[in-house]
């Protein structure tokens, strides 16, 4: 099954399935206006539709929600599954819908059907149908091994404020352990920190605050902060509004 949909309606785009669902994470949708849409899985709850993260943290070795760990055994080319070191005990499909790194593979990016169940020693992951490793990867060389971005999502601040990735804005509150279509990209109504967006002359570009509200982007860079876009203005007037093209991707 391709991961995306053709087509959602503006009902189903405000939609919160149950904890489980049939598509996979990470699915593309998109609204008639041309709006789109990933679908999500809560990782709490989510009391605002304010930018949202992906609370998997990557860190060094196994001790984050990703792992950065040595093969256990060696992949040739057309291998189609690796095996690493991983010293957690993660339940089956932990892995699913997420991707691996392979750096010495020309850094190559590959997307995980699904994973065996942690044995606190190693884990086995399949690739999706049609990926297959290109080049041989020795014993020892490392991985970088990611859940799905789309699987774990929070509200700003979750984790560790300035150090997440905002991946989608949420149409509704969602309840924790839910499905539900993320925005990612289109018109996009913002709840703003600071000054509104053209309120002043050349305010365009807006960003997403630590807490996942969203503030100009001047406003950030004046205090040597990059941080990351969110979209821009797609209304004209000095008096400012927080209609935007939100452009997450």
């Amino acid at each position: 099954m391709f991961p995306w949909v053709a087509q959602i309606n503006y009902k189903e785009a405000f939609q919160q399935y149950a904890a489980s669902c049939g598509r996979q994470l990470g699915s593309l949708a998109m609204t008639p206006d041309g709006s789109m849409y990933r679908l999500c899985k809560a990782g709490a709850a989510i009391s605002k539709t304010w930018g949202c993260i992906n609370a998997n943290r990557h860190l060094a070795g196994v001790t984050g929600e990703s792992s950065e760990a040595a093969l256990t055994v060696a992949i040739a080319a057309g291998d189609r599954s690796f095996t690493f070191a991983d010293t957690n005990t993660r339940v089956k499909d932990y892995f699913a819908n997420g991707y691996v790194v392979t750096m010495e593979e020309s850094m190559a990016v590959h997307r995980i059907a699904s994973s065996t169940l942690g044995d606190a020693t190693s884990i086995k992951c399949y690739l999706e149908g049609g990926d297959e490793f290109i080049e041989a990867v020795a014993v020892g060389h490392t991985v970088n091994v990611y859940p799905s971005p789309w699987g774990n999502v929070k509200l700003g601040m979750a984790t560790a404020s300035g150090y997440e990735g905002f991946v989608c804005c949420p149409k509704r509150i969602v309840t924790s352990g839910y499905y539900f279509w993320g925005q990612v990209r289109g018109p996009y109504w913002c709840t703003v920190t600071g000054t509104w967006p053209l309120a002043a002359a050349n305010d365009i570009e807006v960003v997403f605050h630590v807490d996942g509200s969203f503030k100009m982007a001047d406003e950030a860079y004046n205090g040597a902060i990059s941080s990351q876009i969110a979209g821009h203005v797609i209304v004209s007037g000095a008096y400012g509004d927080c209609l935007i093209m939100l452009q997450i991707e």
